[in-house]
């Protein structure tokens, strides 16, 4: 029982520590918009008959192509997406409620409200999807594209 509590005291902590890994990416987005429109506000200053170029009001991807999220993160290549879930603690997997379909995708704990639930941003390859439970505390599903030519704009729509 002192084992599980170390290793659900570890899991908080890294937990944390992904949170605010995910707050200060929040914040480098936020300071990346604002330099945007300060850049944009001074061109419009120095030539007032220029177009006005355009300031980006999506979040700005991850260095795996796609974002980080409250509970989840995801990154893609052209072929597949791969999406991490954390969990509060660690947990086995037949506890764990995950679904891939065509076209949607649930992960979660059983009796709990689901960490990840909607349609996908475009159709996947059920057959040649998948997903594990590492450290018994992290979902790692993987899909495979059905387009393997297309970058998503998000993982649920």
């Amino acid at each position: 029982d002192l084992e599980e509590e170390e290793a659900n005291a570890k899991v908080k902590a890294k937990r944390e520590m992904e949170k605010q890994e995910v707050e200060k990416k929040k914040a480098k987005d936020i300071k990346t918009r604002a330099e945007e429109e300060a850049d944009r506000e001074k061109k419009l200053k120095e030539n007032p008959d220029s177009q006005e170029p355009e300031v980006s009001n999506k979040a700005i991807p991850n260095t795996g192509n796609g974002g980080d999220l409250e509970g989840y993160s995801w990154t893609q290549t052209l072929s597949e997406v791969e999406i991490r879930v954390g969990l509060e603690k660690k947990y086995r997997a037949k506890m764990l409620d995950v679904q891939i379909s065509r076209t949607k995708l649930k992960v979660g704990v059983k009796g709990q409200k689901p960490v990840v639930d909607g349609d996908l941003n475009a159709v996947v390859k059920e057959d040649d999807s998948m997903w594990t439970l590492e450290d018994g505390d992290t979902v790692v599903v993987h899909l495979a594209k059905q387009n393997g030519m297309e970058w998503w704009k998000n993982l649920i729509v």
